[in-house]
């Protein structure tokens, strides 16, 4: 067992490392790609939020999921002046459409 009391850093910094992290689960894991500058997590990985895990967010291979499963209301809020909520999705001939447009409202 490894324990660590302060600061962990691996690799070096702007060198370009890619960090991988395995759980005891085999093909599960997630990796922070360097080169892509992003964290990638494996299908059926689901990062949870609240100390009961109360919201989930994963990919299951086929379908993507945010999953709200705690006792409160689920708000998505954009907090950008005079600007909306768009859900997209594909247009059936390569491009995307908004299906759901939410617009600022003034009085």
């Amino acid at each position: 067992l490894l324990h660590v009391a302060g600061t962990v850093q691996v690799g070096v910094d702007d060198a370009g490392h890619d960090v991988i992290f395995y759980g005891d689960t085999a093909s599960y894991n997630m990796m922070w790609d360097a080169s892509s500058s992003r964290l990638e997590l494996t299908d059926n990985v689901k990062i949870n939020f609240g100390t009961g895990n109360d919201l989930s967010i994963y990919h299951t291979g086929n379908h993507s999921y945010i999953d709200q499963q705690g006792t409160g209301n689920l708000y998505i809020r954009n907090r950008a002046d005079d600007k909306d909520i768009i859900f997209q999705s594909d247009d059936g001939s390569g491009g995307e459409t908004a299906y759901i447009t939410l617009e600022v409202y003034s009085t």
